[in-house]
């Protein structure tokens, strides 16, 4: 028996204003079964007892080529409805074949519309069977003949109006599509990958991924945060003390100069180096105050480079004078030596602090 081989699929738009990528057409399942059906009947559709159409035979090498799928149809010759089909054929007088499709996905991308398109592109989808039929949805449907190509898209029993509720039906709502892009961005994460059509709960799931993860991040961050805080008060307690500390260095080094060099006494030490240590401007101040301030001399020391004389009556007038002019506080506080002389020459003992 001659055999015929038809185009059950290509890309043209069929009359119905869709049209199918035959790259994203899966053939495992077909394979496995590739029935022969006449005009898309199942024998649990036909009518009454004698009606019944049974498969009238099988495909052989199907194949894709370029943007056409093709196959070559075997018939059952025990079956004398598909040899009355296969003489129709042979005669020239059905040349059309349709594919019958599930639609998995679909496009509404303008790049993928062809001309007098109206309905979505479908972009993958699964063949289960392949019919001869009597009048195709592609008005240009003929048997392969030499060159001339010609194919029936399947569905030709549906209308434009099942079409359109079918593509509905298996469009994802806008809102959808935005929530399964955005799982998609997280897919190094978590490694989840959403297709256009995923379902509720594979959604829900990867969402619940998404977002256990996210919080195991922010979980991870404030924990980060606490620790570089704790981290960074504990070195600003530490600069703290190294500067206080260098700053005290500094002002015992001032101050016993200072001492050193007669310009102070012991009992003002603790008075200086506790200006000069609290601050830096305090610091300053101690330091410039006390490089002015010149080395104490005692009254004998300085009446005697003068060539003049000291006794106890001169050092008791100038208590007097100075209780009178009410100075002997300032003299205490500035001069304690001096002060001190002056109190055991009125007194008679020892100044005792």
């Amino acid at each position: 028996m001659k055999k015929h081989t038809f185009i059950l699929s290509d890309e043209s738009v069929n009359e119905y204003g869709f049209r199918i990528l035959t790259a994203g057409i899966d053939l495992k399942r077909f394979k496995k079964n590739p029935v022969m059906l006449y005009a898309h009947i199942r024998s649990f559709e036909s009518k009454g007892k004698d009606g019944v159409i049974l498969p009238i035979g099988r495909w052989e090498n199907i194949r894709k080529e370029d943007s056409q799928l093709l196959a070559d149809a075997v018939f059952d010759e025990d079956d004398e409805f598909a040899m009355k089909i296969s003489s129709k054929i042979d005669k020239g007088i059905l040349n059309t074949a349709s594919a019958g499709l599930d639609v998995l996905e679909y496009s509404e991308d303008p790049k993928l519309m062809g001309k007098g398109q109206t309905l979505p592109t479908v972009t993958k989808s699964i063949l289960k069977e392949a019919s001869i039929a009597d009048i195709p949805g592609n008005g240009n449907a003929v048997r392969l003949f030499g060159k001339e190509l010609v194919v029936s898209i399947g569905l030709s029993d549906s209308n434009p109006q099942d079409l359109n509720k079918l593509f509905l039906t298996n469009k994802p709502h806008k809102k959808m599509d935005l929530i399964i892009s955005e799982i998609n961005k997280y897919h190094e994460k978590t490694g989840i990958t959403l297709s256009s059509t995923a379902s509720e709960q594979e959604i829900l799931v990867a969402m619940n991924k998404v977002l256990s993860n996210q919080k195991a991040e922010l979980t991870a961050k404030t924990e980060t945060i606490t620790t570089l805080t704790s981290e960074k008060e504990k070195l600003t307690a530490d600069l703290e003390a190294a500067q206080g500390n260098a700053l005290k260095g500094k002002a015992e080094a001032v101050v016993d100069a200072a001492l050193a060099a007669g310009k102070i006494v012991e009992a003002q030490k603790e008075r200086y180096l506790k200006l000069a240590s609290g601050s830096e401007e305090g610091f300053d101040f101690v330091k410039t105050e006390l490089a002015e301030k010149k080395a104490y001399q005692p009254i004998s020391a300085q009446l005697n480079s003068s060539g003049a004389t000291t006794n106890d009556e001169d050092l008791a007038a100038s208590w007097d004078k100075n209780f009178k002019d009410g100075k002997l506080e300032k003299i205490k506080l500035n001069s304690p030596d001096k002060y001190a002389e002056m109190f055991k020459a009125k007194w008679g003992r020892e100044y005792q602090a």
